[in-house]
């Protein structure tokens, strides 16, 4: 089985060579209590999903919920619960709580993500997609930093490390405005290999290796 996805731990990367991360660990666990080995492969998010469409991987991870992808293809169980939050420049002074405190705003947001049903149907504010053959998120908060964007929509789970790599701690807010979101491996529409994950995945949950990978990156 061919999976592809974007850089970004702690979901999926390459070290020295081979694919890390815990969504990663999760796919390979499960495919393997089936007899199944997986191909990974890192390509921008753009890419895995046209590859995806065209039938040349199997599945992506992480892939998160919309009535578009639903109807292109085939999500699997959900992997995990994760979130986006909304960071701001520093220059905006206005208490963000609730999607309508965005009215006028302009958000950025990696091309293809989905971030909510009610975000990605909102129209009171200004949605600027980006794509890079870079990170997504750090070219996100650098936009967010240097006041290109309004405020742009981040993972919870990478923020705060990444502001600090890019040394931008003080040149943003992390708002307290969130949005939960299940995190499934997106097969391509009917692939044979999604009734084997669901049997391997629950496989996994029933005899623990499930709990411990996600301990071992200290998620719940």
């Amino acid at each position: 089985m061919r999976v592809g996805f974007e850089d970004y731990l702690p979901s999926a990367s390459i070290k020295y060579g081979k694919a890390i991360g815990v969504d990663v660990e999760l796919v390979a666990a499960a495919m393997k209590a089936v007899g199944v080995e997986v191909q990974f492969d890192m390509f921008p998010w753009s890419r895995c999903l046209h590859l995806l469409e065209y039938n040349q991987l199997d599945a992506v991870i992480p892939m998160v919920y919309s009535k578009e992808r639903d109807e292109k293809y085939t999500l699997g169980s959900s992997l995990r619960t994760r979130g986006n939050v909304v960071v701001f420049s520093k220059h905006v002074s206005k208490d963000v709580r609730t999607l309508r405190d965005l009215d006028g705003m302009t958000i950025g947001v990696g091309q293809g993500y989905a971030i909510s049903k009610e975000f990605d149907e909102a129209s009171t504010f200004r949605k600027e997609s980006v794509t890079t053959s870079g990170e997504t998120y750090e070219f996100l908060l650098r936009k967010a930093a240097t006041g290109r964007n309004d405020g742009v929509v981040i993972d919870t789970s990478v923020v705060s490390a990444m502001a600090r790599k890019l040394s931008i701690e003080n040149d943003i807010k992390i708002s307290s405005l969130r949005f939960p979101k299940a995190s499934h491996v997106g097969f391509s529409k009917n692939n044979p290999f999604h009734p084997l994950f669901e049997r391997g995945f629950k496989a996994i949950q029933d005899n623990g290796v499930y709990k411990r990978i996600l301990d071992q990156w200290d998620l719940q």
